[in-house]
């Protein structure tokens, strides 16, 4: 039952012929008969957040082609798991030898060879995630505009997953007939989601953008002409951000879908004390040690002496054209899917 709060929101997203909900209500036909599939890489967490989220917000009438990657000597314990039982047979489980997975960006290269010659593109996607949505415009109250994630609250009903995968997928078959070297697609963090602007049509596919972790389109068809893959955690920081530096310097390309956004479990509220805080600075010295004289990496060390790393998007396109021969700029780097789609 939806909160009496929420009512304009609800009357608002279903009276609206915005662009996304009607990719929402299209996409999965368009794609159903050639899924991307969607990958979970797992280790640990048998109950996890994203096998619930499969459950409440997939139908048996629209299925997706989903897998968790998982350890052999743990694939009993996931098959005993409440709602992988629960799911009946919508998630495969995907073992792997558990020398061949023990750090995330092994998961990741192990999984890219599975799926290699079978599918082009694959969703990978983080076990403690939340939610993922499409948004809509909204005015507040207040009279500021912004751009409303379309989530259950809101709504009074579960989202379909499978719908959300599709727009996704439409999304990037889009993406890569004008640019078939963009090899990683993502959608936005929510919590940076909400400028009005993000789900205009005119900003619905940008290039050389992104923050590329946790949900992510990975374009193996790409890895394997570019001959790039991910590599292991140890010694090389953050396995996707090291990707992504290295295919850029390989002149390849990333998209974001700033209408699209996901939630995930979230730092904490202790952050700073906490086990993640330390693993984010040696991350930051490993990849300083190896991108230290690659001109758009950005080692950050805030006032908190929190340690990052960050791709500067306006110096990694300088770099792109200048290997490329190519022009990318701010005019030419987003399109209008809508229009595309004749939305």
């Amino acid at each position: 039952m939806i909160d009496s709060k929420y009512y304009d929101i609800k009357e608002k997203i279903e009276e609206s012929d915005f662009w996304t909900n009607k990719l929402y209500n299209m996409a999965y036909e368009r794609v159903k008969d050639r899924q991307y599939p969607l990958v979970i890489p797992s280790y640990n967490r048998p109950d996890n957040k994203m096998t619930k989220y499969i459950y409440e917000h997939t139908i048996d009438e629209e299925p997706w082609d989903i897998y968790v990657v998982v350890r052999a000597s743990q694939k009993e314990i996931y098959e005993q798991a409440e709602y992988f039982k629960k799911c009946n047979g919508k998630i495969k489980l995907l073992p792997f030898p558990d020398e061949t997975i023990n750090d995330l960006g092994k998961v990741r290269v192990e999984t890219i060879k599975y799926f290699s010659g079978k599918k082009d593109c694959i969703f990978m996607i983080d076990d403690d995630t939340l939610d993922i949505t499409y948004t809509v415009p909204y005015t507040r109250k207040s009279g500021a505009q912004i751009s409303m994630s379309v989530t259950d609250k809101f709504i009074g009903h579960n989202t379909n997953f499978a719908r959300i995968l599709a727009m996704w997928q439409v999304a990037m078959e889009e993406t890569l007939k004008k640019h078939d070297n963009v090899i990683i697609s993502c959608p936005m963090i929510a919590g940076f989601s909400w400028a009005p602007n993000f789900c205009d049509p005119e900003n619905s596919l940008k290039i050389m953008s992104g923050a590329q972790a946790c949900c992510m389109c990975i374009n193996i068809k790409a890895c394997n002409k570019y001959d790039i893959t991910f590599r292991t955690n140890k010694g090389n920081g953050h396995e996707d951000k090291d990707f992504v530096i290295r295919a850029i310097q390989k002149g390849c390309m990333t998209a974001e879908y700033r209408w699209l956004a996901y939630y995930s479990d979230g730092l904490g509220t202790d952050f700073l004390n906490s086990g993640i805080a330390e693993r984010m600075a040696k991350q930051h010295d490993e990849m300083y040690a190896n991108f230290k004289d690659v001109d758009y990496v950005k080692f950050i060390i805030d006032r908190k002496g929190l340690k990052n790393v960050r791709v500067n998007w306006s110096r990694a396109t300088k770099f792109y054209n200048n290997l490329t021969g190519e022009n990318i700029n701010k005019t030419n780097n987003k399109f209008n899917l809508a229009e595309i789609l004749g939305l």
